[in-house]
């Protein structure tokens, strides 16, 4: 599913617990911050800015063999990679990436080599491209553009070139499907996007002629797919958050009498679809908290494991899924029964999982390489490290801890409002422009301000966010934030008042920033 999820809950609860433990001053008045320690953190050099980041939600593509060895990092983006499927010979990897020098909100399709060698942008475009799937034979790559609203849906050959709208302002929430034999392409289209009641199938070849509806199906109806002979379709009908259905019909010569095999609980959030077996004689439902498979047919039914995101193995024998704990993990496991093997062989992101075509390998995206936690940064250097006294479990410190560090200090009166400099003369804050959100810096004598540079469409007040550097050259802030479902924090970048110099310090999501150590 093409959705990009930020899962609130998950770092909303360490920003509390971090925020209250560390008591920080923050943008309080400088009267009330405490007094500088020289001894205030051990081990964290004087002049050292302390930040609070959430590393995990940079994600990069993986590959791991179906046993748990050989486990690779393909991708290194500071912004996130995800949705990555091998091409059908197994050569090429195409995900969508915001990629190096893109803005955070805007995405790309990309390929590489098996690999990881060879990056290649293909859409390269201002429009939020992403990723939907390879065609059967390898050769076309379907992606659909403004994924904030409305979405078109375009194919185009394997190296970029061609590309060909197939469907415009689609308004259901699940991506079209390839025909198995790539001739045609299946989706569902609504009435509305806020409300997709209104829903039917659509069928329209490749190159985005002769589109039809399917007949008596409609409602509130998504996730089609074809089955792997090309003759039935499997869809789901349902409101999301209550009980779904599953439903199969046939697509020639117009549709048919749709066939429930399913009735029941669904999985409405982060998990992938119901989706065929590879012989399509069973199906694989997501309900809540459990995996099923069932016969085409609906006579029977049995539990699996407990699963989000899932694919079958190309020979339908083995299944890959991630775990449902608080620490989800990426696991294999034979359907017909047997123990699961862990094959991350670590924490891993909720995110689709695909299969190498020879059933030898797997793909996922995942933050494992970044941590949660309380790092300081030289602001005279690359160094990075992480406090690991302040970044796990029980993050109360002993001693006086970074509330020994001064925070930024507020301005009181309207001239002065903001994150005042160490001199008292300019004061920096963030303004809402149309184009988004800006660093402002008002120069408190004459009452000035100047747009210093735009940090992105969205932000994350989840807690301190600016802060001078000592001697009042450069001001640090958190640019390039993602607002969907809950919201991902933007990256650490400093610049002079002037909008001169401006630099990316860290490839961690930062929270909340604490302040120089003395």
């Amino acid at each position: 599913m093409r959705r990009r999820r930020w899962p609130a809950g998950s770092w909303l609860a360490i920003v509390i617990v971090a925020l209250a433990a560390l008591a920080v001053t923050g943008c309080g008045r400088g009267e009330e911050a405490a007094t500088p320690s020289p001894t205030a953190i051990p081990g964290v050099p004087s002049g050292a800015l302390l930040f609070l980041a959430y590393g995990n939600y940079t994600s990069d593509i993986y590959r791991v063999n179906a046993d748990g060895s050989g486990l690779a990092q393909l991708t290194d983006s500071p912004w996130g990679d995800f949705g990555a499927a091998w091409s059908s010979d197994g050569s090429q990897i195409a995900f969508s990436s915001s990629g190096a020098g893109n803005e955070p909100y805007r995405d790309d399709v990309y390929v590489l080599k098996t690999d990881g060698s060879d990056l290649q942008n293909l859409t390269n475009a201002p429009r939020w491209s992403v990723f939907v799937s390879w065609s059967p034979d390898g050769s076309r790559i379907l992606f659909s553009q403004d994924g904030m609203g409305p979405e078109d849906f375009w194919v185009m050959n394997a190296d970029g070139s061609n590309a060909v709208r197939v469907m415009a302002e689609n308004r259901c929430w699940s991506d079209p499907d390839w025909s198995p034999d790539g001739s045609r392409i299946l989706a569902c289209q609504c009435e509305s996007g806020e409300s997709p009641d209104d829903c039917w199938l659509v069928v329209v070849d490749s190159d985005g002629a002769n589109s039809r509806s399917i007949e008596g199906v409609r409602g509130p109806i998504r996730d089609p797919q074809w089955s792997p002979d090309g003759r039935r379709i499997l869809y789901v009908e349902g409101r999301t958050g209550g009980p779904g259905s599953v439903y199969v019909v046939d697509v020639d010569p117009e549709g048919g009498t749709p066939q429930k095999v399913y009735d029941g609980t669904i999985d409405w959030g982060d998990s992938s679809p119901p989706a065929w077996s590879p012989d399509g004689s069973r199906i694989a439902i997501p309900t809540s908290p459990e995996l099923i498979a069932i016969s085409a047919d609906g006579t029977e039914t049995r539990t699996i494991v407990r699963a989000s995101y899932f694919a079958w193995s190309p020979d339908g024998g083995r299944m890959a899924y991630i775990s449902r704990e608080s620490s989800p993990q990426l696991y294999v496991v034979d359907v017909e029964g047997g123990a699961p093997v862990n094959v991350s062989g670590g924490a891993v992101s909720p995110s689709p999982v695909r299969w190498s075509p020879d059933g030898r390998q797997l793909l996922f995206a995942s933050g494992r390489k970044r941590q949660n936690g309380v790092y300081w940064i030289s602001p005279d250097g690359p160094v990075l490290e992480r406090i690991e006294e302040l970044s796990g479990g029980n993050i109360e410190p002993e001693g006086p801890g970074p509330a020994a560090i001064p925070g930024c200090r507020q301005g009181e009166t309207e001239s002065d409002q903001g994150c005042l400099s160490p001199d008292g003369r300019l004061a920096a804050s963030y303004a809402q422009r149309e184009d988004g959100f800006w660093l402002t810096v008002r120069d408190v004598s004459s009452g000035t301000v100047d747009l210093v540079v735009n940090v992105g469409r969205s932000m994350c007040r989840t807690g301190n966010s600016l802060s001078w550097s000592p001697d009042g050259a450069y001001i640090y802030y958190i640019k390039g934030a993602i607002k969907g479902e809950g919201c991902a924090p933007g990256f650490l970048y400093r610049v002079r008042p002037d909008g001169t110099g401006e630099e990316q310090l860290a490839d961690l999501r930062v929270g909340a920033l604490y302040g120089f150590a003395p």
